[in-house]
């Protein structure tokens, strides 16, 4: 098989897409006929605001809904057709925070997970400018719990700081996105590639940030901040015995930013970025067998604009015990031999607006783990692709779908009840309505 033919199999895995048409036959004709609607719209083919072109979007949309719905109850009931289903299923199914599937065992495990666990509620004051600077807040809330690994309903707030900023400096204190590595996938998935290459949590810091206009379009942008080692979104496994040994964790990053800024979502950003970043710390797990970890990492990201309406995003790292940063597939050390574990990873993404309620993501990553830090049983290697289509109605409504792969192989060796644990994979046909006000 040649090296191209082997990246369109991982993008495009043949074995895990032709069951998934067997399934959901009706979904995907309604899929397939929504986006070339969308499409022929987008190019004033046929318009829009025509009362019946809008019941036959309503119908697709419904057919496509109803349709996979139906066929997931008679695979839980095991009706029929419904049982040819060839897919294993996600460790965390439920969760959709941190991409890990479970050993496969030989035996398929469909899933279904319907829940409003990514709505949000978010708040940003100003209040008044203090030594010449403005000040202000943020907050913002989901609905996964504390820990996203207990899968308990509940307030999770990965944002809620105070800052001082002016043109050339910020300074923030609070509940903020790590500095490494902060670009993230647009999948709908709410993991967002984490433990699948991408780099990245939230935690408690206080940060420092320093802006350099050379001139209308061009600025450098250096960035420090002192975080906690522990991250408080996670329980657990990897947080038992585990804590700080007294020093906070400093992360660092030099962004240089060519061309005109302009609005891109919530943020102002310019058509070409490129940045290099890192961290070092230290975490110490007490106990009968007490050890301190160095904990350590390089990254570089990049966003870079072809057109106004299309380009790329992309990040890479490598490091040592960072597994609180979404890295290692969530590992910090080896439990059986105490040793830090090392890994290398990154995940890019082909953006495309088509127009401007109309874009499409295509992405892909990966997180591999040095194999001489593992014991069999272990992760070894974690690895995700999606594709999506998300459309922006008029009134802040969202409708979006997506395709994802998802496959975590193992450290060969161990048994589970007499088996050896084996690589898995699955296949995910997600959909995400949004409201926005």
């Amino acid at each position: 098989m040649t090296t191209m033919m082997k990246k369109l199999s991982f993008l495009l895995p043949g074995d895990g897409l032709i069951p998934a048409f067997r399934r959901f036959p009706v979904s995907i004709a309604c899929a397939i006929l929504l986006f070339l609607f969308i499409v022929a719209a987008s190019h004033d083919l046929i318009n829009v605001r025509d009362p019946l072109k809008a019941r036959l979007t309503l119908l697709l949309v419904c057919g496509y809904f109803l349709s996979g719905g139906i066929a997931l109850f008679a695979e839980s009931r095991a009706w029929g057709w419904g049982r040819t289903l060839a897919l294993t299923a996600p460790a965390l199914a439920g969760i959709a925070a941190i991409l890990f599937l479970s050993p496969y065992t030989g035996v398929d495990n469909p899933t279904i997970d319907v829940h409003g666990k990514q709505s949000s509620l978010g708040l940003y004051v100003q209040g008044p400018e203090i030594c010449g600077m403005q000040s202000g807040g943020g907050v913002i809330t989901y609905f996964y719990g504390e820990s996203l690994l207990e899968d308990r309903q509940g307030l999770f707030i990965p944002r809620g700081y105070g800052e001082l900023k002016s043109d050339e400096w910020r300074f923030a204190f609070g509940a903020l996105g790590d500095v490494i590595n902060p670009r993230i996938p647009m999948s709908l998935d709410f993991a967002t590639g984490q433990g699948g290459g991408n780099l990245g949590a939230f935690r408690g810091q206080f940060r420092a940030e320093h802006y350099i206009n050379f001139n209308n379009d061009a600025q450098l942008t250096l960035q420090g901040g002192l975080g906690n080692p522990l991250s408080t979104s996670f329980v657990g496994d990897i947080r038992t015995l585990l804590e700080d040994n007294g020093w906070p964790n400093l992360e660092g990053r030099m962004m240089l930013g060519l061309g005109p800024t302009a609005q891109r979502g919530p943020l102002q950003m310019r058509p070409f970025e490129v940045a290099v970043s890192g961290l070092v710390g230290e975490i110490r797990r007490t106990g009968a067998n007490r050890a301190i970890f160095d904990v350590w990492a390089v990254g570089a990201d990049a966003r870079i604009e072809f057109t106004d309406r299309c380009g790329i995003k992309a990040e890479v790292f490598r490091g040592q015990a960072i597994g609180n940063y979404n890295a290692a597939i969530i590992q910090i050390f080896n439990p059986f031999t105490l040793q830090a574990i090392s890994t290398t990873g990154g995940w890019a993404e082909f953006f495309i607006h088509w127009n401007d309620c109309l874009q499409s993501q295509i992405g892909f990553g990966i997180d591999d783990p040095d194999n001489g830090d593992l014991s069999p049983g272990l992760p070894s290697r974690n690895q995700f692709s999606f594709a999506n289509l998300i459309w922006e109605l008029d009134g802040g409504l969202q409708i979006g779908f997506e395709i994802g792969h998802y496959q975590t192989d193992y450290f060969p060796g161990a048994m589970i009840n007499g088996r050896p644990i084996l690589d898995n994979s699955a296949l995910v046909d997600g959909k995400r309505g949004k409201l926005k006000f």
